[in-house]
């Protein structure tokens, strides 16, 4: 299955919330009503940012280490100072995260509490740990939605093989996917290099290794956040090739065509993290800076 190259355009649907995945030097570039992902404390660029001024909806990032797996006391404490924080500077995030891409972080598997644990075992463990975890995030900061990212999420373990199950965490309000065109292909997939070419090559390999897993992700009946993949990393085998601003579009157009998706949100702006701001993607900056103006015309 894949999609029409002639009907894979825009609908009329409007993407509720649009916005960027990590901002913080470059936030008069983003266009009003924008949610950006930011990480609340003490070293936080964004320290004295008035939010409701610039119209912009944050999505407060919390930060995790090994040692919150191991004590309910230390998360309880962390979660509580970023809500403080957030408090005597009154911002109300629109929605809240703690950390990212568990099942992926190779560091995660490393830390003492999985000692022993690999494949099925490991995930099963860890989802239930961070679901306990995000109880305890709840209730510090009740009432706000949780997200959660991740490349993709599966359930069944016995869908793709053992690597592909990364089961939902029933704690999760919005299920977030990272999901990116690859640079030169995934061969176990089937797909093929990145070229700059807007075409029904790229629009299928789009399919393989972006669209099918929203489409999967969809069947949870949770609501779905879209990280779209504005960046190039140079010295990246995966993604030292940033997708043309045509095929930057076809992420808009699969958030629009997916009413589980309420969120977009690209990364990136900085040119820290090879995002936007660097003079190479002047193109994709400017189509999504379109993308950006088109979507708060919809009703």
């Amino acid at each position: 299955m894949s999609y029409d190259l002639a009907t894979f355009v825009r609908t009329a649907r409007r993407v509720p919330y649009v916005g960027f995945y990590w901002a913080t030097t470059a936030l008069d570039l983003l266009p009003t009503q924008s949610f950006v992902v930011f990480a609340p404390g003490a070293d936080c660029p964004l320290t004295g940012v008035d939010f409701a001024q610039r119209d912009l909806r944050p999505v407060a990032f919390l930060a995790d280490d090994a040692f919150m797996f191991e004590s309910d006391a230390w998360c309880f404490s962390r979660f509580t100072e970023a809500r403080d924080w957030l408090a005597a500077r009154a911002i109300t995030p629109l929605a809240i995260m703690w950390g990212e891409e568990w099942y992926t972080r190779p560091e995660v598997k490393e830390w003492p509490y999985f000692a022993g644990f690999s494949g099925i075992a490991f995930a099963n463990r860890l989802r239930t740990r961070v679901d306990q975890i995000l109880v305890l995030l709840r209730s510090v900061m009740p009432g706000v939605p949780i997200v959660q990212v991740e490349n993709w999420w599966n359930d069944d373990p016995l869908l793709g093989g053992e690597g592909f199950y990364r089961p939902v965490f029933t704690q999760a309000d919005v299920l977030g996917l990272d999901a990116y065109l690859t640079t030169n292909g995934v061969p176990e997939w089937g797909t093929v290099p990145l070229t700059p070419y807007n075409d029904q090559a790229m629009l299928n390999k789009f399919y393989t290794e972006v669209g099918r897993f929203y489409e999967h992700a969809a069947t949870y009946g949770k609501q779905l956040m879209m990280v779209g993949q504005a960046f190039r990393i140079p010295d990246s085998p995966l993604w030292s090739v940033a997708p043309t601003p045509d095929q930057l579009e076809w992420f808009y157009v699969l958030a629009q065509r997916t009413p589980a998706v309420v969120g977009l949100a690209w990364f990136a702006v900085e040119a820290w993290a090879n995002g936007l701001l660097r003079p190479d993607l002047s193109a994709q900056a400017q189509r999504v800076q379109a993308l950006c103006a088109y979507n708060a015309t919809l009703i």
